[in-house]
């Protein structure tokens, strides 16, 4: 596949979509791409508008994504191991931890950091002290909210809806007063109108 094929773009939109496939950061891809930095961020946002550098942006995407063997489907399983992991699958009892090599790789898939910190501590009596280190070990897992979250976005989920709020510049003051008092008058009646 020949991805130099869109005639229309310049070197440089080429190159931005070259940058822009790398981190998915439009104005450090105008900058990288050779934009003056000043205007890189309008210049980032309108080259993501042009038709054909989203068709460039996504014939990149599509040869990295059958070079790396990473899908979509593989993303949204790394999302979904994360969401749905469980602190309980990571111990015996309440405070006995499995060994490591018996936590399934589905579940170590989601441990973001294991830490451990080694405490002297008494473990006998007052009269009779008996001091030991005791090593306390901290398992975080990756956040499950923000994994849902990214499900929700991969899969098309709770899309935003757009507003057209073009109407407001039509609107007469008296019209633009009317609708400002009904909702006024609707929040204090505890409605959602």
């Amino acid at each position: 596949m020949e991805l130099n094929k869109y005639t229309p773009l310049t070197e440089k939109q080429r190159k931005f979509c070259e940058e822009y496939s790398i981190d998915l950061n439009a104005t450090q891809a105008a900058i990288r791409a050779g934009y003056s930095e000043k205007t890189a961020y309008s210049i980032g946002s309108r080259l993501l508008k042009n038709v054909e550098v989203q068709k460039y942006i996504s014939e990149i995407q599509g040869d990295l994504e059958k070079a790396s063997g990473i899908t979509k489907l593989k993303v949204l399983n790394g999302f979904a191991e994360m969401a749905f992991s469980n602190i309980s699958r990571l111990h015996n009892t309440w405070i006995e931890r499995k060994d490591f090599n018996q936590i399934p790789d589905i579940d170590k898939a989601a441990i973001q950091e294991i830490s451990s910190k080694i405490i002297k501590r008494n473990l006998g009596s007052n009269e009779n002290p008996v001091l030991a280190d005791v090593e306390f070990i901290k398992i975080k897992l990756y956040d499950r909210l923000t994994a849902l979250s990214k499900i929700s976005e991969l899969l098309g989920y709770f899309k935003p809806a757009k507003l057209d709020l073009s109407f407001i510049d039509r609107l007469t003051e008296e019209q633009a007063e009317e609708i400002i008092n009904r909702a006024v008058e609707a929040m204090q009646n505890g409605k959602d109108n």
